[in-house]
């Protein structure tokens, strides 16, 4: 090997030391030994492949979306006995020795480890993530391909296609994000045929939209009661209604906006009180010059027009599409694209989605950070 060839590979194995010493940071042993000890698999320290290395190597594992499972347990059993995580020259665990961990582990772990981990990131002046004292936070569905085993089928389904099924079966994923930083902070996922506003009641019944913040949403994330669920939990909401839907006018305001009231079966008065905004296009220009504003409008539980002027909403409402790319983050990594997760097995799915979710977190808490930094540096 030539000094240039090692030094590339010296580079590339620091960047995998730091990454496997970046999990550890925000999912620290001390949280991963207490989800084991509540779940009952702490027993598996005591295997060659212990359930901590297991779940920092489904992380790695989430990331590096190219390399064969083969060359991913070489690099990771070298980084590992780098970090004097493991013995020198220690066995290396085979693909079934993985799998036997991996489905001893199962996702529920992950997913409790998840629930600790994955939180807002957006500092109190950090740019574009507050409006009056309010997170904003956006939610945004995709659905991953899966292998096409009859498990996976018969668990998640196939979606539907222009003509007939897709080829493989899909898992949906609904995410709840802080806008300005692309941070995941919960997550609901499961079979493609479930309607997106099943999610979203789980997200309200865990209590992960709170007071502090401002929730852009479509209607198909909030409708059917969900809107006065969110409310009750004293969160702000901005939405857009895609449908067309029937509100009691009861006066205009001042900024061009409506004060009315919309059924809402949940509510224990039957209606809720919202503003119905007819916002301006997103992108004005010739096509729209014949047409002034949006034909459906936007809801909203900021009442008080003078507090929050209609304009200044409507602008809002778009900053949603920021995470457009998001899901683009997970099905292109830097290490190279993979269209369709591992697993063969519904709870090994769930269980390689939650890690990718906590390997995403940790990456983005590293950007954060670097921002942090820049920000308070002189």
């Amino acid at each position: 090997m030539s000094r240039d060839q090692k030094s590339l590979a010296d580079q590339v194995d620091f960047t995998h030391l730091m990454t496997i010493g970046y999990f550890a940071k925000i999912l620290p042993r001390s949280l991963i030994d207490q989800v084991l000890a509540l779940t009952g698999r702490d027993s598996m320290r005591i295997r060659l492949f212990p359930a901590p290395e297991v779940v920092y190597f489904l992380m790695f594992m989430a990331i590096n979306r190219r390399p064969s499972l083969e060359e991913i347990v070489r690099i990771f059993n070298q980084s590992i006995q780098k970090l004097s995580w493991a013995p020198q020259n220690c066995p290396r665990p085979n693909k079934s020795a993985i799998s036997q961990a991996r489905t001893r582990l199962g996702s529920e772990p992950i997913r409790l480890m998840a629930d600790q981990v994955l939180r807002p990131m957006a500092w109190p002046d950090y740019p574009g993530a507050w409006y009056k004292g309010q997170r904003l936070m956006s939610m945004d569905e995709t659905s991953f391909d899966l292998p096409d085993q009859q498990e996976n089928a018969a668990y998640f389904g196939y979606p539907e296609a222009p003509k007939g099924q897709a080829v493989l079966p899909q898992v949906k994923v609904l995410a709840l994000v802080e806008t300005a930083t692309r941070t995941i902070t919960a997550a609901e996922m499961g079979p493609c045929s479930l309607d997106s506003r099943d999610f979203t009641e789980k997200l309200l019944q865990r209590k992960k939209i709170s007071a502090n913040m401002l929730w852009l949403a479509d209607w198909n994330h909030v409708g059917d009661g969900l809107l006065s669920k969110a409310l009750a939990l004293k969160a702000k909401v901005i939405c857009s209604v895609q449908a067309e839907i029937n509100y009691q006018h009861i006066k205009d305001l001042p900024d061009g906006s409506i004060l009315a009231t919309i059924y809402d079966p949940a509510s224990n008065h039957g209606s809720v009180y919202v503003r119905v905004i007819k916002h301006k296009p997103e992108k004005p220009g010739p096509e729209n010059q014949k047409k002034p504003y949006e034909k459906y409008p936007l809801l909203t539980n900021f009442l008080n027009h003078e507090q929050a002027p209609a304009h200044e909403l409507s602008a809002l409402y778009y900053e949603n599409h920021k995470i457009d790319s998001l899901y683009g983050e997970f099905k292109k990594s830097s290490r190279g694209a993979r269209t369709i997760l591992r697993s063969k097995k519904p709870d090994l799915v769930l269980q390689e989605l939650w890690a990718l979710l906590l390997a995403h977190f940790a990456l983005k808490d590293l950007m954060t950070e670097f921002s942090w930094l820049k920000k308070t540096s002189p």
